[in-house]
Protein backbone atom coordinates (compact mmCIF):
# COMPACT_ATOMS: atom_id res chain seq x y z
CA UNK A 1 0.00 0.00 0.00
CA UNK A 2 1.27 3.38 -1.03
CA UNK A 3 0.47 6.07 1.51
CA UNK A 4 1.49 8.77 -0.27
CA UNK A 5 -1.59 7.78 -2.12
CA UNK A 6 -4.24 8.18 0.92
CA UNK A 7 -6.40 10.99 1.13
CA UNK A 8 -8.52 11.99 3.94
CA UNK A 9 -11.19 14.73 3.59
CA UNK A 10 -14.90 15.09 4.32
CA UNK A 11 -17.70 13.02 3.31
CA UNK A 12 -19.68 14.24 -0.09
CA UNK A 13 -23.48 14.02 -0.99
CA UNK A 14 -22.40 11.62 -4.51
CA UNK A 15 -19.94 9.77 -2.19
CA UNK A 16 -20.74 5.84 -2.59
CA UNK A 17 -22.90 5.72 0.36
CA UNK A 18 -23.53 1.81 0.34
CA UNK A 19 -19.67 1.56 1.02
CA UNK A 20 -20.16 4.05 3.71
CA UNK A 21 -22.85 2.08 4.99
CA UNK A 22 -21.21 -0.89 5.09
CA UNK A 23 -18.05 0.69 7.18
CA UNK A 24 -20.59 1.95 9.44
CA UNK A 25 -22.41 -1.45 9.76
CA UNK A 26 -19.26 -2.82 10.77
CA UNK A 27 -18.20 -0.35 13.96
CA UNK A 28 -19.88 -2.29 16.49
CA UNK A 29 -20.49 -5.84 16.96
CA UNK A 30 -23.60 -5.27 19.16
CA UNK A 31 -25.70 -2.34 17.63
CA UNK A 32 -26.30 -3.19 13.66
CA UNK A 33 -26.63 -6.40 13.83
CA UNK A 34 -29.73 -5.84 15.86
CA UNK A 35 -30.94 -4.12 12.90
CA UNK A 36 -29.80 -6.70 10.13
CA UNK A 37 -26.81 -9.33 9.86
CA UNK A 38 -26.05 -8.36 6.43
CA UNK A 39 -23.93 -5.05 6.15
CA UNK A 40 -24.53 -5.10 2.55
CA UNK A 41 -28.23 -5.48 2.53
CA UNK A 42 -30.20 -3.43 0.46
CA UNK A 43 -32.74 -2.61 3.51
CA UNK A 44 -29.60 -1.07 5.68
CA UNK A 45 -28.05 0.55 2.89
CA UNK A 46 -32.02 2.14 2.25
CA UNK A 47 -31.97 3.25 5.87
CA UNK A 48 -28.38 4.57 5.89
CA UNK A 49 -28.85 6.58 2.57
CA UNK A 50 -32.03 8.11 4.34
CA UNK A 51 -30.18 9.19 6.87
CA UNK A 52 -27.12 9.86 5.22
CA UNK A 53 -29.55 12.38 3.65
CA UNK A 54 -30.95 14.02 6.19
CA UNK A 55 -29.74 17.07 8.19
CA UNK A 56 -29.66 16.45 11.67
CA UNK A 57 -29.20 12.51 11.61
CA UNK A 58 -26.48 11.89 13.49
CA UNK A 59 -24.69 9.86 9.79
CA UNK A 60 -25.81 13.47 8.44
CA UNK A 61 -22.54 13.09 5.57
CA UNK A 62 -21.92 16.77 7.11
CA UNK A 63 -20.48 14.62 10.10
CA UNK A 64 -18.89 12.02 8.09
CA UNK A 65 -14.86 11.93 7.43
CA UNK A 66 -13.39 9.49 5.22
CA UNK A 67 -10.09 8.21 3.94
CA UNK A 68 -9.49 7.06 0.35
CA UNK A 69 -6.95 5.07 -1.66
CA UNK A 70 -6.38 5.51 -5.40
CA UNK A 71 -9.91 7.71 -4.92
CA UNK A 72 -12.04 4.30 -3.51
CA UNK A 73 -13.47 5.39 0.40
CA UNK A 74 -11.87 2.64 2.25
CA UNK A 75 -12.01 3.76 6.10
CA UNK A 76 -14.96 6.48 7.54
CA UNK A 77 -15.60 8.47 10.80
CA UNK A 78 -18.41 10.46 12.18
CA UNK A 79 -17.37 13.61 13.61
CA UNK A 80 -20.59 14.95 15.53
CA UNK A 81 -20.52 18.33 17.37
CA UNK A 82 -21.36 18.29 21.21
CA UNK A 83 -24.28 20.23 22.67
CA UNK A 84 -26.79 19.77 19.86
CA UNK A 85 -29.65 17.35 19.59
CA UNK A 86 -29.19 14.35 17.44
CA UNK A 87 -31.74 11.40 15.98
CA UNK A 88 -31.16 8.46 14.09
CA UNK A 89 -33.45 7.14 11.37
CA UNK A 90 -36.41 9.48 12.33
CA UNK A 91 -37.00 10.81 8.78
CA UNK A 92 -36.42 7.57 6.79
CA UNK A 93 -38.66 5.25 5.52
CA UNK A 94 -38.13 2.04 7.16
CA UNK A 95 -38.54 -1.35 5.46
CA UNK A 96 -40.45 -3.43 7.82
CA UNK A 97 -38.25 -6.43 7.59
CA UNK A 98 -36.04 -4.19 10.04
CA UNK A 99 -38.50 -1.89 11.51
CA UNK A 100 -38.39 -3.66 14.87
CA UNK A 101 -34.39 -3.27 15.12
CA UNK A 102 -34.55 -0.06 14.24
CA UNK A 103 -36.28 0.93 17.03
CA UNK A 104 -34.74 -1.58 19.36
CA UNK A 105 -31.27 0.33 18.81
CA UNK A 106 -32.36 3.71 18.44
CA UNK A 107 -33.82 3.17 22.30
CA UNK A 108 -31.47 1.07 23.51
CA UNK A 109 -28.04 2.92 21.95
CA UNK A 110 -28.66 6.12 20.09
CA UNK A 111 -30.84 7.35 22.39
CA UNK A 112 -28.34 6.92 25.63
CA UNK A 113 -25.80 8.39 23.22
CA UNK A 114 -27.69 11.55 21.96
CA UNK A 115 -28.51 12.50 25.98
CA UNK A 116 -25.04 12.22 26.66
CA UNK A 117 -23.48 14.20 23.79
CA UNK A 118 -25.86 17.26 24.85
CA UNK A 119 -23.67 17.32 28.66
CA UNK A 120 -20.69 16.94 26.88
CA UNK A 121 -18.39 20.55 24.82
CA UNK A 122 -16.50 19.97 21.76
CA UNK A 123 -16.50 16.96 19.72
CA UNK A 124 -17.95 13.52 20.23
CA UNK A 125 -16.20 10.72 17.25
CA UNK A 126 -17.71 7.62 16.67
CA UNK A 127 -18.34 4.81 14.21
CA UNK A 128 -14.08 4.63 13.04
CA UNK A 129 -14.03 2.19 10.91
CA UNK A 130 -11.01 0.74 8.00
CA UNK A 131 -11.22 -1.35 5.50
CA UNK A 132 -10.21 -4.99 7.57
CA UNK A 133 -7.45 -5.96 4.68
CA UNK A 134 -5.64 -2.67 5.74
CA UNK A 135 -5.98 -2.90 8.96
CA UNK A 136 -2.93 -2.79 10.92
CA UNK A 137 -1.17 -0.57 8.12
CA UNK A 138 -1.52 3.58 9.95
CA UNK A 139 -4.66 4.07 8.20
CA UNK A 140 -6.70 4.78 10.98
CA UNK A 141 -3.98 6.88 12.53
CA UNK A 142 -4.11 8.92 9.70
CA UNK A 143 -7.51 8.99 9.74
CA UNK A 144 -7.90 9.61 13.41
CA UNK A 145 -5.48 12.77 13.19
CA UNK A 146 -7.75 13.75 10.46
CA UNK A 147 -10.43 13.72 12.59
CA UNK A 148 -8.92 15.88 15.31
CA UNK A 149 -7.55 18.46 13.49
CA UNK A 150 -10.95 19.25 12.08
CA UNK A 151 -12.00 19.92 15.59
CA UNK A 152 -9.81 22.88 15.83
CA UNK A 153 -8.42 22.45 18.92
CA UNK A 154 -11.84 21.45 21.23
CA UNK A 155 -12.64 18.78 23.32
CA UNK A 156 -12.70 15.45 22.18
CA UNK A 157 -15.35 12.28 22.79
CA UNK A 158 -15.46 9.40 22.64
CA UNK A 159 -16.55 5.50 23.68
CA UNK A 160 -14.75 1.92 23.22
CA UNK A 161 -15.57 -1.46 24.24
CA UNK A 162 -12.72 -1.70 26.79
CA UNK A 163 -12.39 -5.27 25.54
CA UNK A 164 -10.98 -3.71 21.59
CA UNK A 165 -7.65 -3.30 22.81
CA UNK A 166 -6.01 -2.29 19.29
CA UNK A 167 -8.44 0.99 19.18
CA UNK A 168 -7.76 2.10 23.02
CA UNK A 169 -4.04 1.81 21.98
CA UNK A 170 -4.52 3.81 18.95
CA UNK A 171 -6.54 6.26 20.99
CA UNK A 172 -4.17 6.74 23.99
CA UNK A 173 -1.04 6.99 21.39
CA UNK A 174 -3.26 10.58 20.11
CA UNK A 175 -3.34 11.52 23.73
CA UNK A 176 -6.72 10.44 24.77
CA UNK A 177 -7.26 9.07 28.48
CA UNK A 178 -9.64 7.35 30.14
CA UNK A 179 -11.97 9.50 32.63
CA UNK A 180 -14.85 6.48 33.29
CA UNK A 181 -15.43 3.31 32.84
CA UNK A 182 -19.35 1.45 32.37
CA UNK A 183 -21.32 -1.31 31.62
CA UNK A 184 -24.00 -1.14 28.63
CA UNK A 185 -23.25 1.39 26.10
CA UNK A 186 -22.52 -0.98 23.69
CA UNK A 187 -25.96 -1.73 22.04
CA UNK A 188 -27.93 -1.56 25.51
CA UNK A 189 -25.64 -5.09 26.10
CA UNK A 190 -25.04 -4.89 30.01
CA UNK A 191 -22.40 -7.48 30.25
CA UNK A 192 -19.99 -5.24 27.78
CA UNK A 193 -17.51 -3.27 29.68
CA UNK A 194 -16.73 -0.03 28.20
CA UNK A 195 -14.60 3.19 28.50
CA UNK A 196 -15.17 6.89 27.70
CA UNK A 197 -12.34 8.69 26.36
CA UNK A 198 -11.04 12.45 26.25
CA UNK A 199 -8.51 14.36 24.11
CA UNK A 200 -8.92 17.74 26.61
CA UNK A 201 -8.15 20.91 24.54
CA UNK A 202 -5.41 21.87 26.53
CA UNK A 203 -3.63 19.39 24.89
CA UNK A 204 -4.48 19.54 21.88
CA UNK A 205 -3.11 23.17 21.84
CA UNK A 206 -0.03 22.06 23.30
CA UNK A 207 -0.01 19.30 20.32
CA UNK A 208 -0.29 21.53 17.46
CA UNK A 209 2.04 24.07 19.05
CA UNK A 210 4.51 20.80 19.06
CA UNK A 211 3.62 20.23 15.36
CA UNK A 212 3.86 23.56 14.03
CA UNK A 213 3.94 23.54 10.17
CA UNK A 214 7.48 24.25 8.82
CA UNK A 215 9.30 24.65 5.64
CA UNK A 216 11.77 21.70 5.13
CA UNK A 217 15.52 22.24 3.74
CA UNK A 218 18.16 19.88 4.71
CA UNK A 219 21.04 20.30 2.56
CA UNK A 220 23.54 17.28 2.05
CA UNK A 221 26.67 16.10 -0.25
CA UNK A 222 25.01 15.31 -3.23
CA UNK A 223 20.88 15.94 -2.61
CA UNK A 224 18.54 18.21 -0.56
CA UNK A 225 15.71 17.52 0.87
CA UNK A 226 12.74 20.13 1.23
CA UNK A 227 8.96 20.94 1.38
CA UNK A 228 7.99 20.78 -2.01
CA UNK A 229 5.91 23.70 -4.71
CA UNK A 230 3.03 22.84 -6.11
CA UNK A 231 4.75 22.71 -9.55
CA UNK A 232 7.67 20.43 -8.03
CA UNK A 233 4.81 17.60 -6.94
CA UNK A 234 3.51 17.47 -10.56
CA UNK A 235 7.22 17.32 -11.91
CA UNK A 236 7.73 14.88 -9.22
CA UNK A 237 4.50 12.53 -9.93
CA UNK A 238 5.46 13.58 -14.09
CA UNK A 239 8.57 11.25 -14.15
CA UNK A 240 7.28 8.58 -11.83
CA UNK A 241 8.05 5.43 -12.72
CA UNK A 242 7.62 2.39 -10.37
CA UNK A 243 9.37 -0.79 -10.31
CA UNK A 244 6.67 -2.98 -9.81
CA UNK A 245 3.58 -1.21 -11.86
CA UNK A 246 3.73 -1.17 -15.74
CA UNK A 247 0.53 0.34 -15.62
CA UNK A 248 1.07 4.07 -14.03
CA UNK A 249 -0.56 6.74 -16.12
CA UNK A 250 0.32 10.82 -14.98
CA UNK A 251 -2.80 11.96 -13.13
CA UNK A 252 -1.90 15.72 -12.49
CA UNK A 253 -5.44 16.24 -10.18
CA UNK A 254 -4.04 13.41 -8.29
CA UNK A 255 -0.73 15.03 -7.97
CA UNK A 256 -2.71 18.10 -6.77
CA UNK A 257 -4.28 16.61 -4.56
CA UNK A 258 -1.77 15.03 -2.85
CA UNK A 259 -0.17 18.06 -2.43
CA UNK A 260 -2.82 19.97 -1.03
CA UNK A 261 -2.82 16.96 1.30
CA UNK A 262 0.81 17.47 2.21
CA UNK A 263 0.12 21.34 3.21
CA UNK A 264 -3.09 19.88 5.58
CA UNK A 265 -1.13 17.39 7.42
CA UNK A 266 2.34 18.69 7.24
CA UNK A 267 2.39 18.91 11.58
CA UNK A 268 2.64 15.11 11.43
CA UNK A 269 3.00 13.80 7.85
CA UNK A 270 5.53 15.49 6.51
CA UNK A 271 6.16 15.28 2.97
CA UNK A 272 10.04 16.68 1.50
CA UNK A 273 11.03 16.92 -2.23
CA UNK A 274 14.80 15.20 -2.72
CA UNK A 275 16.61 17.62 -4.85
CA UNK A 276 20.38 16.75 -7.07
CA UNK A 277 22.65 20.15 -6.57
CA UNK A 278 21.21 21.26 -9.90
CA UNK A 279 17.69 21.18 -8.20
CA UNK A 280 16.11 18.59 -10.40
CA UNK A 281 13.73 17.12 -8.18
CA UNK A 282 14.24 13.30 -8.04
CA UNK A 283 12.53 11.76 -5.53
CA UNK A 284 10.53 12.17 -2.19
CA UNK A 285 10.99 11.51 1.86
CA UNK A 286 8.11 11.88 4.04
CA UNK A 287 8.09 11.95 8.23
CA UNK A 288 5.02 9.96 8.55
CA UNK A 289 3.06 10.04 11.93
CA UNK A 290 5.22 12.07 13.89
CA UNK A 291 4.48 11.70 17.36
CA UNK A 292 6.12 14.01 20.23
CA UNK A 293 4.65 11.96 22.60
CA UNK A 294 6.55 9.05 21.90
CA UNK A 295 9.94 10.61 20.51
CA UNK A 296 9.01 9.14 17.32
CA UNK A 297 8.07 9.44 13.48
CA UNK A 298 8.36 7.17 10.48
CA UNK A 299 9.53 7.65 7.03
CA UNK A 300 8.79 6.58 3.84
CA UNK A 301 11.08 7.23 0.45
CA UNK A 302 11.07 6.69 -3.22
CA UNK A 303 12.75 7.67 -6.18
CA UNK A 304 10.82 8.59 -9.20
CA UNK A 305 12.60 5.78 -11.88
CA UNK A 306 15.68 3.77 -12.53
CA UNK A 307 17.60 6.64 -13.80
CA UNK A 308 17.66 7.67 -10.18
CA UNK A 309 18.08 4.57 -8.15
CA UNK A 310 21.46 2.63 -6.82
CA UNK A 311 23.27 5.93 -6.88
CA UNK A 312 23.63 6.31 -3.29
CA UNK A 313 21.02 9.20 -3.40
CA UNK A 314 18.18 7.05 -1.04
CA UNK A 315 21.26 6.20 1.60
CA UNK A 316 21.78 10.12 1.36
CA UNK A 317 18.12 10.81 1.87
CA UNK A 318 17.86 8.61 4.95
CA UNK A 319 20.51 9.90 6.45
CA UNK A 320 19.64 13.86 6.23
CA UNK A 321 16.37 12.37 7.68
CA UNK A 322 17.71 10.85 10.72
CA UNK A 323 19.34 13.96 11.25
CA UNK A 324 16.69 16.43 10.52
CA UNK A 325 14.42 14.03 12.74
CA UNK A 326 17.00 14.20 15.95
CA UNK A 327 18.45 17.18 15.88
CA UNK A 328 15.31 19.91 14.59
CA UNK A 329 12.38 17.54 15.65
CA UNK A 330 14.15 16.62 18.91
CA UNK A 331 13.05 12.64 18.34
CA UNK A 332 14.86 9.61 19.43
CA UNK A 333 13.23 6.59 17.35
CA UNK A 334 12.84 6.39 13.62
CA UNK A 335 10.64 3.58 11.75
CA UNK A 336 10.30 2.68 8.35
CA UNK A 337 8.45 -0.04 6.56
CA UNK A 338 10.43 -1.82 3.47
CA UNK A 339 8.64 -5.18 1.40
CA UNK A 340 10.92 -8.06 2.10
CA UNK A 341 11.33 -8.00 -2.02
CA UNK A 342 13.11 -4.26 -1.91
CA UNK A 343 16.64 -5.57 -1.70
CA UNK A 344 17.90 -2.18 -2.31
CA UNK A 345 15.76 -0.23 0.31
CA UNK A 346 17.27 -3.32 2.66
CA UNK A 347 20.59 -2.25 1.73
CA UNK A 348 19.61 1.61 2.55
CA UNK A 349 19.04 0.79 5.50
CA UNK A 350 21.54 -1.33 6.42
CA UNK A 351 23.92 0.91 5.62
CA UNK A 352 21.72 3.78 7.74
CA UNK A 353 22.05 1.87 11.26
CA UNK A 354 18.20 0.66 10.76
CA UNK A 355 17.60 -2.67 12.26
CA UNK A 356 14.53 -4.95 11.23
CA UNK A 357 12.76 -5.63 14.32
CA UNK A 358 9.58 -6.98 13.38
CA UNK A 359 8.06 -9.00 10.08
CA UNK A 360 4.66 -8.91 9.10
CA UNK A 361 4.53 -12.11 6.56
CA UNK A 362 2.44 -11.30 3.53
CA UNK A 363 1.14 -7.91 4.74
CA UNK A 364 2.35 -5.98 0.90
CA UNK A 365 0.18 -5.31 -1.65
CA UNK A 366 2.27 -7.68 -3.98
CA UNK A 367 2.14 -10.30 -1.35
CA UNK A 368 5.83 -10.06 -0.14
CA UNK A 369 6.55 -9.49 4.03
CA UNK A 370 6.40 -6.15 5.41
CA UNK A 371 9.82 -6.07 7.56
CA UNK A 372 9.51 -2.79 10.06
CA UNK A 373 13.16 -1.48 10.37
CA UNK A 374 14.25 0.75 13.50
CA UNK A 375 17.13 3.26 14.67
CA UNK A 376 17.98 4.79 17.92
CA UNK A 377 18.58 8.51 17.20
Amino acid sequence: MNKQKLICRAARIEDDIAGIAKYVHLTDPYIYPEITRDCESADWVALFTDCYETKGDIFYYENIKVIELEGKIVGIACVIPCGKRFTFAESAVIPMSIEQGVALTRKKYFEPLFKENIKYRGYNITNICIEPTLRGRGCGSILLDYCIESCNGAEIHLDVIKSNTAAIALYKKHGFEIRTEYFGFSGGNEMVLCHHMILAESKQQSKKQEGEAKMIDIHGKSISLRTMTQKEMRALWRKYEPENESDYTYNEEEADRLYAQSLEHSEWNAVTGIFTKTDEIIGSLTFERIVYSENRCDISLFLANEGYRGKGYGTEAVMLAKKYAKETLGLKRIYADVSSNNARMKAVMKKCGFQNTKTYKGDMPDGSDRLVYFALL
